[in-house]
């Protein structure tokens, strides 16, 4: 279904496009508040603040980040991840 956005009364069609997004961020925020619960109750605070995601033998995990503070990985540019996350706009300070 195609909508000419550029006709018609502004206000309506504003309020069709953000009340999706509105509910969106909603739902974001309420899944981030109860992980966040779940995770300082049951696992603790340390946890809580110290997980990153990574790629582990090809498969995607959390990570504490204590297992990986102060530890260098160098990987080649060319590299078939690094293209990827370029792809997608990841950026690695280059």
């Amino acid at each position: 279904m195609t909508k000419d956005m550029t006709t018609g009364k502004i206000m309506p069609m504003l309020v069709q496009f953000t009340v999706p997004l509105v509910l969106g961020n909603l739902f974001q925020l309420t899944y981030n508040a109860v992980d966040s619960i779940i995770v300082g109750h049951f696992v603790g605070k340390e946890a809580l603040a110290a997980v990153m995601i990574g790629v582990i033998n090809g498969k995607i995990k959390r990570v504490p980040l204590a297992e990986c503070a102060g530890k260098l990985k160098m990987v080649s540019p060319k590299d078939q991840l690094v293209k990827a996350a370029k792809q997608i706009g990841i950026s690695f300070g280059d």
